[in-house]
């Protein structure tokens, strides 16, 4: 088969109907090989398939031992043999191997549909080759794939991710999220609350939709669906695909508007009346330390009292009842320790979580259960670190 065929035309014009062979596709750097057996789909795939992809097949067909296989040393070989090598040495059964092979089929044949779709390709021409068939290789005719059937799953999928593009045009892109503070700060439209969109934006790490799909048990498809109405708010910002991953086929761009709804601009969030401020003492015979933890809390959520002399803070401690006490352990006069121990023997501040800070990094845990202190935070700490442990208690 040496016919060239239009890319737009390519899975119209191609018949393949009772074919039985190899057919090879190359474009842009890239291979695509379909394994026929009387007109049926045995087996596809593309030459970026190899080595770690394969792990990402193995975990997409929940197996549990995916990061545990050591597939470099057979890294040059083809996947279709990878995968014969760990059904023979027992890492996975024959209805695994089936669910493989069909995971590893449907997305070659999806991104060679991408690219018949794509009106700026040039042409292809395919090549049809006798099939090799590996030593003691049997093929069970019942785990073909109709191609006709599989051609329209994801002719239907293809339509959906046209719907995303042009911010949004291939699973390969990498969504993020730079400055997740901003999810406090404003109201953001969308399908996702505050609390998940800041969770998944914590997973992102430079992993792509695909990645990240997989890794929270998601369709990439829908995924790509929820993560729109955030990328065009500049929430999420999207980075191209990797190299190699580049290489494969994209979405070309869509003109006609999509049809998800436009989703306003951020807004800033009118201020909340009656906002609790919690209140804070922090001791601490250091005007400096006092100064830098006070520039750390917001005068909008919390109220500080700051106090430099610590045998002063016994008549003031008692009159305020703060939410939270925070005090330095090396303090002249009476320490820490001492002062912990005094405030916690009264019934008044048994509730009152206390955290000591200290230049010292190895306090014991002993010391927090002899004194009665919460928690412990060694200096010099940062803004975020002191934040945290704030909000762990308030």
């Amino acid at each position: 088969m040496n016919t060239t065929l239009k890319t737009s035309n390519f899975f119209e014009d191609l018949n393949v109907s009772n074919t039985t062979g190899n057919i090879e596709i190359y474009k842009n750097g890239i291979l695509w090989q379909l394994f026929l057996v009387d007109g049926k789909l045995e087996f596809a795939n593309h030459s970026l398939h190899s080595g770690d992809k394969l792990k990402h097949f193995l975990k997409k067909i929940d197996h549990s031992n995916a990061d545990k296989f050591d597939l470099l040393k057979n890294n040059k070989a083809h996947i279709k043999h990878q995968i014969s090598h760990l059904e023979k040495k027992g890492f996975i059964t024959n209805i695994q191997k089936y669910l493989l092979q069909q995971k590893i089929s449907e997305d070659a044949i999806e991104s060679l549909y991408w690219l018949s779709k794509n009106h700026e390709e040039n042409l292809i021409s395919p090549q049809l080759k006798p099939l090799k068939w590996a030593e003691n290789e049997v093929v069970n005719t019942e785990n073909l794939i109709d191609i006709e059937l599989l051609i329209n799953n994801i002719k239907s999928r293809w339509l959906s991710w046209k719907k995303l593009s042009p911010i949004i045009t291939s699973p390969h892109q990498i969504p993020v999220c730079k400055n997740s503070s901003i999810l406090d700060k404003y109201e953001v439209s969308g399908f996702l609350s505050g609390k998940v969109l800041k969770q998944l934006a914590r997973f992102m790490n430079e992993l792509s939709i695909r990645e990240l799909a997989l890794l929270i048990k998601q369709d990439e498809l829908k995924l790509a669906q929820l993560l729109l109405p955030y990328i065009k708010q500049g929430i999420i910002q999207l980075k191209p695909p990797k190299s190699p991953l580049n290489l494969l086929p994209q979405i070309p761009i869509n003109n006609v508007s999509n049809s998800l709804p436009e989703i306003p601009p951020i807004k800033v969030k009118k201020p909340v009346v009656n906002e609790k401020k919690y209140s804070i003492v922090c001791i601490d015979d250091s005007p400096a330390m006092l100064e830098i933890i006070s520039s750390y809390l917001d005068t909008n959520k919390y109220h500080l009292t700051t106090i430099s002399e610590p045998m002063k803070s016994l008549s003031f401690l008692f009159k305020s009842n703060p939410d939270l006490i925070i005090m330095d352990i090396s303090m002249p006069g009476i320490n820490g320790n001492r002062l912990c121990k005094i405030l916690k023997s009264s019934p008044v501040f048994k509730s009152i979580p206390i955290i000591l800070i200290s230049g010292e990094n190895n306090i014991e845990e002993d010391i927090l259960e002899s004194t009665g202190a919460r928690d412990f935070l060694a200096k010099p700490f940062e803004k975020t670190a002191l934040i945290n442990l704030i909000h762990k208690y308030c």
